[in-house]
């Protein structure tokens, strides 16, 4: 392929319009994939995601353009990082290890007794999974080796897949949160999922439950997730967004 290669980070819509003015094809993410930015770029044929979202592209416009929009399907190179990653922040929650680090670097190793209870066990405890694509399942296929029990909520998956995986399906996400002691969001970003998870949902999790996501952020609604760890509705979060 002869193609001329430009790395950059735009920091701005403005930016990548003058950066990608005689592109082809743009590979990446971000929030700049505007209907504005996609009309201003007379050459652009296609859009590639290095993630399995695509919310950061307008594909309205893009279809009108003729541009095809393209990402990276989770079964295909992330199943095994990501759920790898959900399962170390779950575990990082449960032992509390962000503050116990963070005492021991300032010297308070002596005080950490005091934060240490009531530290959440793992093995035995129930993990609510909040939709069960491919990387969900992996976490529940590897939360097994931990001793915890699976549940799940998703109205779109084939129920067979989600058994197969250990995960037992409940027949709502109030029913989830309401059993869970670890709730993990693994739904992708649509008009239909944006704050999927807000105050409703944090008032019905166990005052000692911990909420992961891995997801998109916006999945949550992040005002609604400060309340919760401020009114102590929930124990904590892990995230990587």
């Amino acid at each position: 392929m002869d193609a001329e290669i430009v790395a950059a980070r735009p920091g701005s819509e403005d930016e990548l319009i003058s950066l990608a003015k005689d592109a082809d094809v743009i590979m990446g993410g971000g929030p700049f994939f505007s209907r504005r930015v996609i009309e201003a770029l007379p050459k652009l044929r296609a859009i590639v995601t290095y993630s399995v979202g695509f919310d950061g592209v307008d594909v309205g416009a893009a279809t009108e353009k003729g541009v095809l929009v393209v990402n990276n399907p989770a079964r295909e190179w992330c199943v095994q990082e990501v759920s790898n990653h959900a399962l170390a922040l779950l575990l990082a929650c449960a032992k509390k290890l962000t503050i116990l680090n963070d005492m021991v670097k300032q010297g308070r190793w002596r005080e950490t007794r005091g934060v240490m209870a009531p530290m959440a066990s793992v093995h035995g405890q129930t993990l609510g999974l909040i939709a069960c694509g491919d990387i969900s399942r992996m976490v529940a296929t590897k939360a097994e080796c931990f001793g915890l029990k699976t549940i799940g909520y998703d109205p779109y998956v084939e129920k067979s897949l989600a058994v197969d995986c250990g995960i037992g399906l409940v027949g709502s996400m109030s029913e989830l949160l309401k059993q869970s002691d670890f709730v993990s969001v693994h739904a992708p970003l649509d008009k239909g999922t944006r704050h999927l998870v807000g105050e409703p949902e944090f008032k019905q999790m166990k005052p000692t439950a911990y909420f992961i996501n891995t997801a998109r952020g916006s999945v949550v609604d992040e005002p609604a997730l400060i309340k919760a760890l401020q009114q102590k509705w929930i124990a904590g979060a892990g995230l990587d967004v």
